[in-house]
């Protein structure tokens, strides 16, 4: 399960396990609309997806402290940075795309939540803050990470991850 008040503003309902996808809508103002995703951690074998020639998958080491300024619209970049920095000092592990010594993208793992979500279920973990430089973005990496996160999230023990996204994510 995973049990959320809020999400940079917007309500999330609580989730079991879900076999699959539904819409929830929030009860904001702006009534977005976005999909709840579980996917079981069962068969890690298929969930493996090479990344495109030039881009290493990672964790990203605890005291790793790499320039995320290309991910984020300057507008965001405090915002978000403070989320990683919060999640990642909560325990979130965080796994990273560079092309050389770059980062290209990031996502983050957590057996607790995070971005004001708490796990519920013992076996579940919570995958969150997925995002792409720009330039990196139709290049397959971000769901070549994305699959990367269910191979280490089964290497740590979680047997399903738990996710969002938002309606318009054109990804």
């Amino acid at each position: 399960y995973l049990d959320g008040s809020a999400l940079f503003g917007h309500t999330l309902t609580r989730v079991g396990f879900l076999g699959g996808w539904r819409s929830a809508v929030d009860r904001s103002r702006e009534r977005r609309v976005f999909s709840e995703l579980e996917r079981r951690l069962d068969d890690v074998a298929v969930m493996e997806l090479a990344p495109p020639p030039g881009i290493d998958l990672r964790p990203l080491a605890p005291e790793e402290k790499p320039d995320l300024s290309d991910l984020w619209a300057p507008a965001n970049a405090r915002q978000l940075r403070h989320v990683f920095e919060n999640a990642v000092n909560d325990g979130a592990i965080a796994l990273v795309a560079c092309e050389g010594s770059r980062v290209v993208a990031l996502d983050l793992i957590s057996g607790r939540g995070g971005e004001d979500v708490e796990i519920v279920s013992p076996g579940a973990c919570y995958g969150f803050l997925l995002i792409e430089a720009p330039p990196a973005r139709g290049r397959g990496i971000g769901l070549a990470l994305t699959a990367y996160s269910f191979v280490l999230a089964r290497e740590l023990g979680f047997r399903a991850q738990l996710t969002h996204v938002w309606e318009g994510n054109r990804a």
